[in-house]
């Protein structure tokens, strides 16, 4: 944990505290959370400490555990999205090679439950959704289905919902899945100077 930490903490200062609860999470062996939502106000480091976290993952994991990371602007259709997901989780490019095909054809939620519950039990997965906000304009069920994945997959597998908003501003039905929620708080002016202090002595180097 100690070593994760401290790579990740030189690089993001003044996050240690977000970057070990991400470890409590998903690095110690056990099983992840169904979901997790990351907010905070844009420009305090959401997007990137996870970019840097989850590489890192297999090195403190005893669980080998595949990760993907999209945007709900980008993955605008359900297609799009189940899609996007399922080629990201398994390394699978659409190329000239493949025909720019999929890995599968998913036009349903039942398409992709189906798709993703014959991914390797033996690994972990993390679905990383940015722009999480944008999931209210998608079908009513898309976002009950994304919270209960490993109940209807029978994977370790955990998305990891990012936003500038807090959940309730948007997600208000009742009877959700629970969500694991962490705040990033803005910087505040003794954590700039840090930052700035850091990016001196670097660039001094």
């Amino acid at each position: 944990m100690d070593k994760v930490v401290q790579v990740i903490s030189a690089k993001y200062p003044c996050r240690k505290a977000l970057i070990q609860k991400l470890y409590q999470l998903f690095g110690d062996g056990d099983p992840f959370p169904p979901a997790v939502y990351l907010y905070g106000h844009t420009s305090t480091g959401k997007s990137s400490i996870l970019q840097a976290f989850l590489p890192l993952l297999d090195s403190c994991s005893t669980t080998p555990t595949s990760w993907a990371i999209l945007s709900a602007i980008e993955c605008y259709t359900n297609k799009i999205l189940f899609e996007t997901i399922l080629n990201r989780l398994t390394g699978h490019v659409p190329c000239a090679a493949n025909g720019y095909a999929s890995l599968a054809s998913v036009d349903s939620m039942k398409d992709f439950v189906t798709q993703l519950a014959r991914l390797p039990p033996s690994r972990s997965y993390i679905v990383v959704l940015e722009n999480a906000e944008r999931v209210r304009d998608m079908d009513h069920n898309v976002l009950p289905m994304l919270l209960r994945l490993p109940e209807v997959t029978g994977l370790n597998v955990c998305v990891l919902l990012v936003s500038d908003l807090p959940f309730e501003k948007y997600f208000v039905r009742t009877g959700l899945a629970p969500v694991v929620k962490l705040f990033v708080a803005e910087y505040s002016k003794k954590d700039i100077l840090v930052i700035l202090m850091n990016d001196f002595e670097a660039v001094r180097e």
